[in-house]
């Protein structure tokens, strides 16, 4: 006899537990649970997915972020392509780490993994910001400074906000540092650097 799936839910109609026992082993193995979390904007209708589905951001309550991975990644996509018809920017705005600076282990610049953006400084040059994308913002604040005779504080991070990159650089390509090999730093004041990220976040929500 096939056990029955029980569904319970925890107080939000996005999540829901489901517990399962096999008949042949209720005696002996403890129940199994799997969380899922409803995505509200998968193409085919609303769908509840496993949480491994969904990327990590630690502004919400369940850790997680309010659509799939999947989703979020065709989310960035769409936005970097209405991005790029607007503005004319050609491959050369969407901006990599490039430059001496070392790179982040297993790091790539899919969208699809959702990358983190981030704001940091250098301490001895408290008149420049940089401003990057990626997995993880403080592994890539340590191997900036790694062996170097300064320390690169972390300013800001926001999670799975790495798609709006390449759009807050160029609103900031008019102050951007050009005697450097890398393309993120920018000689602006952080209140600038706040503003610009704020007015791209803004436009991808009312996007």
């Amino acid at each position: 006899m096939t056990a029955v799936p029980r569904v319970q839910r925890n107080g939000r109609a996005s999540a829901m537990k489901i517990m399962s026992t096999s008949a042949d082993s209720a005696a002996s193995t403890a129940p199994s649970e799997e969380v899922l979390k409803l995505c509200p904007r998968c193409p085919e209708g609303q769908q509840y997915k496993p949480m491994s589905e969904f990327a990590n951001d630690r502004t919400r309550r369940d850790g997680k972020n309010s659509i799939c991975k999947e989703c979020k990644a065709r989310k960035c996509r769409e936005y970097y392509a209405k991005r790029k018809r607007e503005d004319g920017e050609g491959d050369d705005d969407i901006d990599d780490e490039g430059g001496n600076d070392p790179p982040e282990p297993d790091e790539t610049r899919d969208a699809d993994i959702g990358d983190d953006l981030y704001m940091m400084q250098n301490s001895r040059i408290p008149g420049e910001v940089k401003i990057g994308r990626s997995i993880d913002p403080e592994i890539r604040r340590r191997s900036l400074q790694a062996s170097q005779n300064y320390r690169m504080n972390l300013l800001a991070m926001y999670p799975e906000a790495g798609c709006i990159e390449a759009r807050v650089h160029s609103m900031l390509a008019y102050c951007r540092v050009l005697d450097v090999p890398g393309r993120e730093w920018f000689e602006c004041s952080t209140q600038t650097a706040f503003g610009a990220i704020g007015t791209a976040l803004d436009e991808q929500k009312n996007w």
